[in-house]
């Protein structure tokens, strides 16, 4: 393996022979001068790295069996009254994409099967009628969506309809006729309260959520007023999926939930009291999602009293469930990028906490570890001014970041002969010119 040693330290060199270490102690160091960048009066971008996932230009899954032949035979009963042929798909025969523009004006049966195809050609064509179908009849296929949501005969089906129904009720809510509109509203509802698998039931809050800035009008009425029930229900799942539809709906239905924040308060208490840690980290998810649609620091200073117990909630996590616990940390980051004088009165154990128990915990994974000085790195580029009052903050920080660019390298790195690097080796140019075995001169040594 080439070392640039003329680029990087010792340290650096030695990191790269432990190989493990290398991407750890970098970023270690990157944050370091990241921290000492914001302390000073250059303010540079934030270091996070937001993780965009874009919009599916092609409506499709891949298929899990991985292979090229897929039958649709199932999908012939399971609507009662609905007549679907039996399609077979083989490589890239033309056959499905025949069948799919035979059927009548609702034949979403088969089309929503064949947008899952990985054949381009027939998932093509399954797109171009899949828009026809939208433009042609909105209210069938917003009701065929969510039948096959809740009746499909596999989760796969099930969860891509989801998908769909998210996006395709949305953009045809305009155009649905008014007892369509009731119709998909009361079974969503009946969704939420029923779905028993948890990512299909994320999905119809995706969907509620996508439909709730339609109703900001109040044609609604029963939507929070169901979300606050599930809320209190003795099942925990459906309590987790209650309150993750709860921060789905405040961007759109922030005005009534401000006016309901003395029950919304009660409901996040609550969950930040569970006993279920996926429940603490999905009602910390309500606050921040809350906090984040407050107009001022004034408005979010209602929820102030919910701080200890969200912070609480990621120590816990911290201690068996390393998942929760990151997602509580970028929780904890969207409040700073919020408004970092939320944290003002806890600063000090925060930064206590994210260094001696996150970032210099080794039994932690290094992306937890990370996220730990990347929520005391948000508060130095939000705030500087505070950070740096803090009492010991900056000559701890650059200490743990110190440690961490190290943890894990030899003691004694060989500095000497990193310093040496590009002298001559020893003996080389000195005296005649080397021959080979045989005497003569050997005029390719270099």
């Amino acid at each position: 393996m080439t070392h640039y040693t003329e680029l990087i330290s010792p340290i650096s060199i030695r990191a790269i022979d432990g190989g493990i270490h290398f991407k750890w102690n970098l970023r270690c160091g990157l944050l370091l001068s990241a921290f000492l960048s914001a302390l000073s009066s250059f303010q540079p971008t934030s270091s996070r790295h937001h993780d965009t996932i874009p919009m599916h230009s092609r409506m499709l899954l891949a298929n899990k069996n991985g292979g090229n032949v897929l039958q649709y035979e199932k999908f012939r009963s399971f609507v009662p009254g609905m007549q679907v042929p039996t399609l077979s798909l083989r490589g890239g025969s033309s056959e499905m994409g025949l069948a799919v523009q035979s059927q009548g004006p609702i034949d979403l049966l088969s089309v929503v099967p064949a947008l899952m195809s990985p054949d381009n050609e027939i998932r093509s064509q399954a797109e171009a009628r899949y828009e026809e179908l939208k433009k042609d009849s909105p209210d069938a296929v917003s009701n065929e969506l969510l039948q096959m949501v809740s009746a499909a005969p596999d989760e796969e089906h099930r969860s891509f309809a989801a998908v769909l129904a998210s996006r395709a009720c949305s953009d045809m809510w305009e155009r649905m006729s008014s007892p369509t509109k009731d119709s998909v509203r009361q079974r969503l509802l009946e969704l939420l309260q029923t779905e028993p698998v948890p990512n299909i039931a994320r999905k119809v809050a995706n969907i509620v959520a996508s439909l709730s800035i339609d109703s900001r009008d109040g044609s609604w009425p029963e939507l929070l007023p169901a979300v606050y029930a599930l809320c209190a229900v003795p099942d925990p799942m459906r309590r987790e999926i209650a309150l993750h539809t709860l921060s789905q709906l405040t961007p759109y239905l922030f005005n009534t939930l401000r006016q309901d924040l003395a029950q919304v308060k009660t409901i996040l208490t609550s969950a930040l009291s569970d006993s279920d840690i996926k429940i603490q980290i999905a009602g910390m998810q309500a606050a921040v999602g809350y906090l984040q649609a407050c107009d001022s620091t004034k408005e979010m200073r209602a929820l102030q009293p919910l701080l200890p117990n969200m912070l609480s909630a990621i120590g816990t996590a911290l201690q068996g469930d390393e998942e929760s616990a990151r997602t509580g940390l970028e929780l904890l980051i969207d409040v700073v990028d919020t408004d970092p004088k939320f944290l003002k009165f806890q600063l000090a154990q925060i930064s206590s906490a994210m260094q001696q128990h996150v970032a210099l915990n080794a039994a932690l994974e290094p992306a937890t570890r990370e996220l730990g000085l990347e929520v005391l790195l948000s508060l130095c580029q939000k705030a500087p001014g505070m950070m740096k009052k803090l009492d010991g903050f900056v000559p701890q920080v650059v200490a743990v970041c110190l440690s961490l660019m190290v943890q894990g390298l030899p003691a004694s790195p060989e500095c000497e002969s990193w310093l040496r690097w590009g002298e001559p080796a020893h003996g080389a140019g000195e005296g005649d010119e080397g021959q080979d075995e045989e005497g003569d001169d050997d005029d390719d040594d270099a």
